[in-house]
């Protein structure tokens, strides 16, 4: 009955040293999460003209441009939201960054 009882009381302190780690760890991510900031839609259009002149991109027409940069803000955004939080790795922009993931396989893949 020792025994159990003196196991019992390490597992708890154990678990009662682990919980700190783990809130910490949780504040931390909200904190990461809760300093994400929105850009205006100036600057997403600063970075789509930026991105833009870095890739040798244009586009044919006015409506076309629109569309492209629609999806381009929405992979902006996908890729700020994740980098504001605590991940291994972080997102960035590349070439397909104007193309929805059905053009990008369709290219990729025969």
């Amino acid at each position: 009955m020792r025994c159990y009882t003196a196991l019992t009381a390490a597992a708890t302190l154990v678990l009662l040293l682990l919980v700190p780690l783990a809130t910490a760890a949780e504040a931390e991510a909200e904190a990461a999460i809760a300093s994400y900031r929105e850009r205006s839609e100036e600057e997403t259009q600063q970075v789509f003209l930026e991105w833009m002149a870095e890739h040798g991109v244009s586009y044919d027409s006015a409506v076309e441009a629109e569309r492209r940069y629609a999806i381009f803000k929405g992979k902006l955004r996908t890729v700020d939201q994740h980098n504001a939080g605590i991940h291994p790795y972080r997102l960035g922009l590349n070439w397909f960054s104007d193309r929805t993931s059905a053009e990008i396989y369709s290219r990729v893949l025969p």
